[in-house]
């Protein structure tokens, strides 16, 4: 773990939590636990082994997970950056789509981090990971190296009808940013 690098225990001062009801997960020791309103699951296999954070949809309007990451724990230049070039950030995700039993490491660019991190987030399933390093990482033909482990860059992720990143040596970006030249 790196000097950086939040864990667990951090997860109040990074992140606001809320959930209108209270949720089930399994524990370290892999039992089946409630939790509160507004509590965040950190999900187990049977086995105890770590899944990540579960963010599920709920059973109703409203009653679905939301988390949203404190701007304060970015640095300063990739969230008021004067240039396109100050606000580049490669957002590095380890994540189990809900129904899915495979964990997916994919990276994405993007000169929104803020934004890019809460989209990223909000889908439904298991949070192992989520990491932000200044800059864009150099693309090894469609995937990034960072800490041993290559991670993914997807094509194109979709969010409200508005494409945010698609991959490429300088990737596209439409959420609220100048795309680059060629």
């Amino acid at each position: 773990m790196a000097v950086r690098d939040l864990t667990q225990d951090d997860f109040s001062v990074a992140f606001s939590f809320a959930r209108s009801a209270a949720g089930s997960y399994r524990d370290a020791a892999g039992v089946v636990r409630s939790a509160a309103v507004d509590v965040p699951r950190f999900d187990h296999d049977e086995a105890g082994a770590p899944l990540g954070l579960l963010i599920a949809p709920g059973a109703d309007i409203g009653e679905h997970d939301r988390i949203e990451l404190d701007p304060f724990m970015l640095p300063e230049d990739l969230v008021t950056g004067i240039d396109d070039t100050t606000r580049r950030a490669t957002i590095l995700h380890a994540f189990t789509p809900a129904g899915e039993t495979a964990l997916r490491r994919n990276a994405w660019y993007s000169r929104n981090t803020k934004f890019m991190v809460d989209a990223l987030l909000r889908q439904a399933g298991r949070h192992q990971s989520i990491g932000v390093i200044e800059g864009f990482r150099i693309n090894l033909g469609g995937l990034v190296r960072y800490r041993g482990h290559d991670w993914w860059l997807p094509g194109v992720l979709q969010t409200e009808g508005a494409s945010l990143i698609a991959r490429g040596e300088l990737p596209l970006i439409s959420s609220g940013a100048v795309t680059p030249d060629a």
